[in-house]
């Protein structure tokens, strides 16, 4: 209908992750952000991981301990980004692989959308 945009099918995503589990070599998502086509922000938050945080990355996440004091829970960030932002059949333009698709599969498990980027 007139007026009424629907869900984006075009949207882009980028993640910040930590260290967790042994050594900090386990990577777990701190931080997702969704823009959609025209730009407009979807989603922009800090996320506490389920496992303490051993390695912050901070010269590469910019995550540092004091961005974790107000992040939602991992499983708060689940509900909010999947599917209100990410919608099934959505295009998902992400990082690459070791970005926004390791994030979107980690956040959402079965949402029909298609990773690219």
């Amino acid at each position: 209908p007139a007026g009424s945009p629907g869900p984006p099918k075009l949207v882009a995503i980028d993640c910040e992750m930590v260290g967790t589990g042994p050594g900090g070599r386990t990577s777990d998502l701190a931080r997702c952000s969704i823009v959609s086509y025209n730009g407009d922000v979807m989603y922009d938050q800090y996320i506490r991981p389920v496992a303490p945080i051993v390695d912050y990355r901070t010269r590469w996440s910019g995550i540092r301990r004091h961005h974790m004091a107000n992040a939602v829970p991992f499983s708060k960030a689940q509900r909010e980004v999947c599917p209100p932002c990410v919608p099934g059949g959505a295009v998902v333009w992400g990082g690459g692989p070791q970005g926004g698709g390791v994030c979107l599969r980690g956040v959402c498990h079965a949402t029909g959308a298609h990773l690219g980027g």
